[in-house]
């Protein structure tokens, strides 16, 4: 009973605080110094000191940070699948209930950029529907660091600017109607190939119920929102199978069906025909022209 009040006491306490923002030279590809897994919450209250790097973790868990910079503090919590952006110099003071896992990202801008590459990030960004893909964006960032650098310091600088676009859908949720419809759009178009697309996941992403979400997509789009996600799926399928040579199953995989007999499925009741067969005939008409 003990730790489900004060869990409710610490979300209560931070929910409405004040979330800092830094400004990043993300126009420079960073430098990766460390990338991995490391578990916080060993012990009750863990304090890490300042090093001159940024840092980047992505939790598994729920946990609260005091964040200390340059004379100011902010009292931050973070909940599952928080990535929380850390500049140089900083002391994090970690208060967690039990252990949790986090991906982490070590990284630094070798030269100073123009004003005009400057880009601005709050300091706790939701990765919502973008969790899992997140999660393996960082895992390549790590595996690389062993074999190839560069490939490790491009996979990161490509996760940076994921962070971007996460915190714009993030701060449009907070407008609801039309904007929230259009950023659930946005994340459909974007999330396309995550098997974990659902409604009920964007709804969750959108601070919304299933329900309402669902209200708000018919009366702007017509449509509900599974209905929105399968033509998305299918147009961008169609695309691939008749304008690329990708293996069927790779396809598949790009809008989302994992399982190759899942997508051979989609494919022929919505076009009446296998993927293969809709790959031939527009074969058959590029050969016509």
């Amino acid at each position: 009973m003990e730790t489900n009040e004060r869990q409710t006491s610490l979300r209560s306490r931070h929910r409405n605080a004040v979330i800092p923002c830094w400004v990043l030279h993300l126009r420079r590809q960073p430098e990766v110094l460390a990338a991995g897994r490391a578990l916080v919450g060993r012990l009750e209250s863990e304090t890490y000191v300042p090093v001159p790097y940024w840092q980047l973790g992505f939790f598994e868990g729920t946990t609260t940070v005091e964040l200390t910079r340059g004379g100011r503090c902010w009292q931050l919590h973070l909940m599952p699948g928080d990535l929380f952006l850390i500049p140089p110099h900083s002391t994090r003071r970690y208060a967690t209930v039990r252990p949790i896992k986090h991906d982490y990202l070590v990284f630094q801008f070798a030269e100073a950029a123009a004003s005009d590459d400057q880009v601005e990030l709050p300091a706790v960004i939701p990765a919502g529907i973008a969790r899992d893909s997140i999660a393996r964006d960082l895992a390549t960032v790590a595996d690389l660091r062993a074999s190839d650098r560069f490939e490790s310091d491009l996979q990161a600088h490509l996760v940076l600017w994921r962070l971007v676009r996460l915190a714009r859908l993030a701060d449009r949720v907070k407008h609801g109607g039309t904007d929230t419809v259009q950023t659930v759009l946005d994340d459909i178009r974007v999330h396309i190939a995550d098997y974990c697309l659902t409604p009920e996941a964007l709804a969750r992403h959108a601070g919304l119920s299933r329900r309402r979400l669902d209200q708000l997509f018919f009366k702007v789009t017509g449509e509900t929102v599974a209905a929105c996600i399968r033509k998305r799926r299918l147009q961008l399928a169609v695309d691939l199978l008749q304008h690329s040579d990708l293996p069927v199953y790779i396809i598949g995989e790009q809008v989302g069906i994992h399982d190759r007999h899942a997508f051979n499925k989609f494919i022929r009741h919505n076009c009446g025909k296998s993927p293969s067969a809709v790959r031939r005939e527009a074969h058959r008409r590029l050969s016509a022209v």
